[in-house]
């Protein structure tokens, strides 16, 4: 054999043992960046799920504190315009304490507010106060990761979700109301992103069924004689099992919900009320 072909030989077994090298080298590399992309993904759904779990816990308890505070006020946040929540249909109100109790019944005429008013104004309550649940920049858990969130301004724009990323749907049910809420927030690492934006949450109030009590009273008001209506002829359709009571007094209806109360997560009645002008309202129904 001569030496040249010896040459060409070596040559092209070294080209082959390059080759088989490189080959090797791309493949351990392909399988390393699978590796960490499927890191980062899991990663990034971890984040997600405790992304979702700390918002709805936290809407929770914003949707409690309105769901109080809108039965406490008949079906109000606020009984004066107030732009900050969004109740721009002020009615005439008094005031008892930090409360205003707004007229359902006034000269003749019923002015009270329709579920789905009552709907829009616990939205708005929860949009507002869930501003706090979706600041999740300073979690330690989120250390590293790139968080994308929509700029809103709910006042700004009128509360009109047309013009907004978010927007949220309140359904006042009979036993429960229920709460979905669309944020979008997308995480990202390393060029991988991942968006958690729906969350939703039921509080087991029977603020429906307190309101349609609440609505009959007000019927039952609206037709009476001249006598007045007495609470207690219909003490059977409203008493609800003896949980919600009616105890009119200084022109006030309050429905009183005990079935809350010994529900562990709440640990007190629901209560709901307004005031009424022009009739005579007497008697009580009491569980």
């Amino acid at each position: 054999m001569q030496k040249g072909q010896v040459t060409i030989y070596v040559i092209i077994g070294l080209i082959i043992v390059i080759v088989i090298g490189i080959f090797y080298w791309s493949s351990n590399r392909q399988k390393t960046t699978e590796l960490q992309n499927q890191d980062n993904i899991q990663t990034l759904n971890n984040h997600a799920n405790m992304i979702k779990n700390y918002i709805e816990q936290c809407l929770s308890y914003s949707t409690i504190n309105g769901i109080y505070l809108i039965g406490a006020q008949g079906g109000f946040i606020d009984s004066e315009y107030n732009e900050f929540y969004g109740d721009y249909d002020q009615v005439e109100w008094q005031r008892s304490g930090n409360l205003k109790i707004p007229y359902w019944y006034y000269n003749g005429m019923d002015i009270s507010p329709s579920l789905k008013q009552v709907e829009t104004k616990l939205g708005r309550f929860i949009l507002i106060h869930g501003e706090n649940c979706t600041r999740i920049e300073d979690l330690p858990s989120l250390e590293g990761v790139d968080i994308l969130k929509p700029d809103v301004n709910y006042q700004e724009t009128y509360f009109d979700f047309s013009l907004e990323e978010s927007h949220i749907n309140v359904s006042i049910n009979d036993k429960h109301v229920s709460v979905k809420y669309f944020f979008p927030i997308q995480l990202e690492m390393d060029n991988d992103v991942k968006t958690v934006d729906e969350y939703y949450i039921e509080v087991p109030i029977a603020v429906g069924e307190n309101f349609k009590i609440a609505k009959e009273i007000l019927s039952k008001m609206e037709s009476s004689d001249d006598k007045g209506y007495n609470v207690e002829e219909n003490c059977a359709d409203f008493s609800r099992e003896g949980y919600t009571n009616v105890f009119p007094f200084n022109n006030r209806i309050l429905l009183i919900d005990y079935e809350p109360y010994f529900n562990p997560k709440f640990g007190r009645s629901f209560k709901f009320q307004y005031l009424y002008s022009g009739v005579n309202v007497y008697g009580y129904c009491s569980g």
